[in-house]
């Protein structure tokens, strides 16, 4: 048998599908203030927006005539024909959300228009009229919700807690805070202040306030425009990314909504900036034309859908991908300008030295001094001396170092009963051939013989002139020419202080490299 339902359980049809936890009572609620023309909201909530929850604006207010139509299912001021379907810029529309939020819970209105004296405070109960009388008020308009699903308990037993509806509210606040930066908005959960905003018109304010200063020092402003939408808003370096959606936020006509058009575009833009399963970051305004969207798709309309989508996608897509490529790597640099300067004041090292350096100038100064030639005094003041100069004319003699009596095998030799000749230093004069020295030791401490020929001792070394030619080695026994002085070096001398060059040189390139090795270290374990 088919009958016809009566209202107040049409009433609760339609408000399960309006109105489905505290967050979409809010969004109604602040979308008809926003509406209204209103530059200030506050939303206060108490027990997770299920036992009170109250929406304050400053806008145009209801007629007092006029607040029992509002009440009423399909009863709204933003359409008069069907024509206005086509081009619709309010956020509501429909006339549903009051006669759904009224048919499930205990709902106060409390307005006031600029033209009337005194304001209005209308009371309904489970969509029952309770009372209608004048009331003094502020110029606005007051909506109170109590008892939320207190007449159907089986929307209510799926209900979270409380601390879970009220993070779904304060969610909600911050995507309506961005969507429309020049309003102001106070969110109050349980006699606590969770946002607050200007509404200076400044995005990147509201971004800075919700979601702080790491994120905010690392937006990239995008601005993109053709003939039938506009793009504005910010976008965060690829570096800001999360393992979920929650970073993704756009709007299209001032309109929190879900497309999977733009979030394909905006993903498919990072895809080689991020890594896989990570999401951008995004706070982006669509402006497009009312007649190019269609958003009577959805119950809470959250959804819509574009005539041309494909369009949409590319201008999109493009538009991201560009402020990626270019803003972050090309600096902005004006032509025919001098380059900003520095925020620090650069020290002069070559007036002030630093204390370390005292030693290092006074030693240069003296070697400075020092070769000044004779025709150039000192002191211009004191009379002329004589400059020391720093290379003598006569060569210099060193001392010789004083060699050990070592002990020396001679294969050739049997004069002593062990088949070996002691010779010593100062008293046996030793025949012609390699040099041997007992000064360089192994990792013993011992004495190291290379040569078992016995050899002369090196006569005294001298010191060279200025001006020393290269030193060659012919023969064991050629002898080396200097520029100035007769230089005898027997080619073992010469060896032997090569031999001692090159073990410094690799005493110096070892500890070269573990000084290279351990600055590797520090600035790997920095980077980690």
């Amino acid at each position: 048998m088919i009958k016809v339902l009566d209202q107040n359980t049409i009433n609760k049809i339609a408000a399960g599908e309006v109105i489905e936890k505290p967050s979409s009572v809010i969004k109604e609620l602040v979308e008809n203030s926003i509406d209204s023309g209103a530059t200030a909201v506050t939303v206060e909530v108490k027990g997770g927006g299920l036992s009170f929850l109250r929406v304050t604006d400053n806008g145009a207010g209801i007629k007092k005539d006029e607040v029992k139509l509002a009440f009423l299912r399909h009863a709204t001021s933003k359409l008069v024909t069907v024509e206005d379907l086509l081009s619709i810029s309010s956020l509501g529309f429909r006339g549903e959300a009051l006669a759904s939020i009224a048919a499930v819970a205990q709902v106060e209105m409390i307005t006031k228009t600029a033209d009337d004296v005194t304001g209005l405070r209308y009371q309904i109960h489970g969509g029952k009229e309770i009372s209608s009388e004048e009331i003094g008020a502020p110029g606005g308009t007051t909506i109170i919700v109590r008892n939320l699903f207190y007449n159907t308990p089986a929307r209510k037993k799926f209900m979270k807690t409380d601390a879970t509806e009220t993070s779904y509210i304060y969610d909600l606040m911050c995507r309506i805070c961005m969507s429309h930066p020049e309003i102001s908005f106070k969110f109050i959960a349980n006699g606590t202040d969770k946002l607050f905003t200007s509404g200076n018109g400044k995005l990147r304010d509201i971004i800075y306030h919700i979601y702080g200063r790491d994120i905010t020092s690392n937006l990239l402003e995008i601005n993109a425009e053709n003939d039938y939408m506009k793009i504005s808003g910010y976008i965060a370096r690829p570096c800001i990314s999360r393992g979920n959606r929650s970073f993704e936020g756009y709007y299209v006509n001032h309109r929190y909504i879900k497309s999977a058009v733009l979030t394909k575009a905006i993903e498919d833009a990072f895809r080689t900036f991020v890594m896989i399963h990570k999401f951008p970051f995004t706070e982006i305004n669509f402006q497009v034309r009312p007649d190019l969207l269609d958003v009577n798709v959805h119950p809470t309309k959250m959804e819509l859908k574009f005539a041309n989508s494909q369009d949409i996608y590319s201008f999109t897509y493009n538009a991201i991908r560009e402020t990626l490529l270019f803003k972050e790597l090309i600096p902005d640099v004006a032509p025919g300008k001098d380059p900003k300067p520095e925020t620090f004041k650069q020290r002069d090292v070559g007036k002030a030295p630093e204390a370390f350096e005292n030693k290092r100038r006074e030693a240069i100064v003296r070697a400075e001094e020092r070769t000044v030639p004779q025709s150039q005094p000192v002191n211009p003041v004191a009379p002329q001396t004589q400059p020391e100069q720093l290379c003598p004319a006569e060569p210099q003699t060193l001392p010789q170092p004083v060699r050990p009596v070592i002990e020396i095998i001679d294969e050739t030799s049997s004069s002593n009963n062990k088949g070996s000749d002691v010779i010593d230093n100062n008293k046996t004069e030793k025949p012609a051939g390699n040099y041997i020295y007992a000064d360089r030791k192994n990792d013993l401490g011992r004495s190291v013989v290379q040569n078992r020929n016995v050899v002369k001792e090196s006569p005294a070394y001298t010191a060279p002139a200025p001006a020393r030619p290269s030193v060659t080695a012919a023969t064991p026994d050629s002898t080396v020419s200097a520029a100035s002085d007769q230089l005898e070096l027997p080619a073992s001398e010469v060896l032997y202080l090569i031999s001692q060059c090159l073990e410094h040189l690799h005493i110096f390139m070892k500890k070269l490299y573990l000084c290279g090795t351990e600055c590797n270290d520090r600035w790997r374990h920095k980077i980690l």
